[in-house]
C-alpha cells in the first residue's frame, strides 16, 4: 500500500521535530524542513499533504500555500498557528487550507486533523478516477452503438477535452489515398487552428468532414 507523503514546515526546530515524531507513529512518509523556500524546492516530489506554520521569517505559511499549490495542486494543506480567531479561519479558507491547528495542540488533535485531511484527498482522487471511467464508458458505448465514424470521433474528442480541461482539440487520421493527414474532427479553439493549418499545409493536411470542407 502506498504511504501518504507529508511535508512539514516550521522554522522552530523543536516544534518541527515534535510534529514529525507524532506523525511518525502513523507510518507516514514524512519530510520536515525549516522554511518555505526549502519546501518550494521539493514541492514537486508528490506530497499528499502540506503541514505548515503560519508565522515564519522570509516566507510566511499563507504565501507558501499559494505558491505550493501552483506546483502541487492536489496536495491538501493544514495550517499551524499560535493565533486563533476568525481572521485565521478566514485566511485558511481563502488560501484553500483544509484545516488549521492552534498551538499548543496535543498529539490526538494533530493526528486526527491529518487523517481527516488525507481521507478527503483520497475521496477527491477517487471521484476523479470515477469521472475518468465514466468518460471511457461513454466513449465505449458510442463506439458500440454508433456506426457513424464522425459521431464516434466527436464523442472521443469531447471526452478528451473534458478530461483535460482543454479549450479545444482535433483528431487527425491518416488518409492512405491522399497520403496525408485528415483533420477528422475539431472543436473549440482548435477548430480555428485547424482551418489555418489546412490553408498553410495544403499538401499535407485536408479536412475530413464535409461540413468543414464547405466552411473552408
Amino acid at each position: 500500500m502506498k504511504q501518504d507523503k507529508i511535508l512539514i514546515v516550521d522554522d522552530q526546530p523543536a516544534e518541527l521535530d515534535m510534529m514529525k515524531d507524532i506523525l511518525d507513529c502513523d507510518r507516514y512518509a514524512i519530510v520536515a524542513v525549516g522554511s518555505g523556500e526549502e519546501a518550494l524546492q521539493i514541492a514537486n516530489q508528490g506530497f499528499d499533504l502540506l503541514l505548515t506554520d503560519i508565522v515564519m521569517p522570509n516566507m510566511e505559511g499563507l504565501e507558501l500555500i499559494k505558491e505550493f499549490q501552483e506546483v502541487s495542486p492536489d496536495a491538501v494543506t493544514i495550517l499551524v498557528t499560535a493565533y486563533a480567531g476568525i481572521e485565521t479561519a478566514r485566511a485558511a479558507m481563502q488560501y484553500g487550507a483544509y484545516d488549521y491547528i492552534v498551538k499548543p495542540f496535543d498529539q490526538t488533535e494533530l493526528r486526527n486533523s491529518v487523517a481527516k485531511a488525507l481521507e478527503r484527498k483520497k475521496l477527491a482522487d477517487e471521484n476523479l478516477r470515477l469521472k475518468d471511467l465514466v468518460g471511457l464508458y461513454k466513449v465505449s458505448q458510442s463506439m458500440a452503438s454508433n456506426q457513424d465514424q464522425t459521431e464516434v470521433l466527436k464523442s472521443i474528442l469531447d471526452n478528451g477535452i473534458s478530461q483535460t480541461k482543454s479549450s479545444g482539440g482535433s483528431i487527425l487520421l491518416f488518409d492512405s489515398l491522399k497520403r496525408g493527414l485528415v483533420i477528422a474532427t475539431s472543436a473549440g479553439s482548435w477548430e480555428i487552428v485547424a482551418r489555418f493549418s489546412n490553408a498553410l499545409l495544403e499538401s499535407g493536411i485536408w479536412y475530413g468532414i464535409k461540413d468543414m470542407e464547405e466552411a473552408v
